[in-house]
């Protein structure tokens, strides 16, 4: 498990079954979940492939070699970029 530079979310991620999403990104607050996504990968590398910046208004998540998603922290649904 991460959890972000403010500590407003946490990362948590556990072994994929059948396809499910096993990395999950945790409201610290409420203890709701934000989003979760599907991770093939280590889950020991799960919860790192997750990154804010220093402010937290914005969170990358790698999904592959040369794949990078970027989302608003205020809306994990859709990448900005």
């Amino acid at each position: 498990m991460e959890w972000s530079p403010l500590d407003s979310f946490l990362v948590t991620c556990e072994k994929l079954k059948h396809n499910e999403k096993n990395l999950q990104v945790w409201d610290s607050k409420t203890g709701e979940l934000v989003q979760d996504f599907e991770y093939r990968n280590s889950p020991k590398l799960g919860a790192k492939s997750i990154k804010f910046d220093v402010d937290e208004k914005f969170c990358a998540r790698q999904i592959g070699n040369n794949i990078i998603e970027i989302f608003e922290s205020s809306n994990f649904k859709e990448p900005k970029f």
